[in-house]
């Protein structure tokens, strides 16, 4: 399931949780002052993955020597 971000229109904190991917802002109290009245937000998203980034490998050496 992926984490949203809401902001509570009542008390202004802003929380992530843990939704099923068609669930709605209905569906979802404020943690802190069990308001209905939240507000879906924009957020960062990650991606891990279990091989180095490219950024961290360095890349091969393409120039040549010069013998042949």
């Amino acid at each position: 399931m992926p984490i949203y971000e809401y902001v509570c229109q009542k008390c202004n904190v802003r929380f992530s949780i843990f939704q099923h991917i068609h669930a709605s802002k209905h569906n979802t109290a404020c943690p802190k002052c069990d308001s209905e009245d939240v507000k879906k937000v924009i957020s960062a998203c990650s991606c891990a993955s279990g091989t180095k980034s490219a950024s961290s490998t360095p890349a091969p050496s393409t120039h040549s020597s010069g013998r042949g």
